[in-house]
């Protein structure tokens, strides 16, 4: 996971404290890379940004997202050298969580996104 910033802001804070805009970079992409690894954790249902709030999974967008990439490949099956597996592997932990929280069923395209993992990982 990365963040496309836009390079004044990542100037402004490395003007502002005296540190090299890569260093900026790395510690914007060190915390988001933290975050994705908490939110697919059994332990940690939700995470708390200070400033910006509580944050946690939604079943509807990553239903979407599996969707998508469902899609993405049956259009062309190269597509799938293309998809960063291990981010979706993440997400299907995070939906995982969410089906025990909410008691709810597996989607049609989460079952799709978990055979194809499944078969690639085996």
């Amino acid at each position: 996971m990365r963040l496309h910033l836009d390079k004044e802001v990542i100037n402004s804070l490395s003007v502002k404290h005296r540190v090299k805009a890569e260093v900026i970079e790395s510690i914007i992409n060190h915390g988001l890379k933290s975050i994705k690894e908490c939110m697919s954790m059994d332990d940690m249902p939700n995470i708390l940004l200070h400033n910006l709030g509580r944050y946690k999974p939604s079943k509807y967008l990553l239903d979407k997202k599996f969707t998508m990439v469902i899609r993405f490949i049956e259009k062309d099956p190269d597509n799938a050298l293309k998809i960063d597996w291990d981010i979706i592997r993440y997400q299907i932990k995070a939906y995982d969580r969410i089906l025990v929280e909410e008691s709810t069923e597996e989607s049609e395209s989460a079952s799709k996104i978990r055979e194809i993992i499944n078969s690639k990982y085996e």
